[in-house]
């Protein structure tokens, strides 16, 4: 069975800022879609790129408290 995807979907689904970037851009050719329709694709891609900076975020002290676990670990 195909199931074909909702662009809100593709917009929580992204895995980068310029996906989600391109996604919003395709909404806007969109000329039927209500101004509501507009406004979520616009709430889900704010939250998507809190997920995507956050996520960056975390791995990046997840690497740096590694580096410091190595560096205490070499002086014993």
């Amino acid at each position: 069975m195909n199931k074909s995807i909702g662009l809100r979907e593709q917009i929580r689904d992204a895995t980068s800022n310029e996906e989600v970037q391109s996604l919003l851009n395709i909404g806007k050719t969109f000329e039927w879609a209500t101004p509501r329709t507009k406004l979520s694709w616009k709430h889900t891609a704010n939250r998507t790129l809190e997920k995507l900076t956050s996520a960056t975020k975390t791995a990046e002290v997840n690497s740096e408290e590694k580096k410091e676990k190595k560096k205490v670990s070499k002086k014993k």
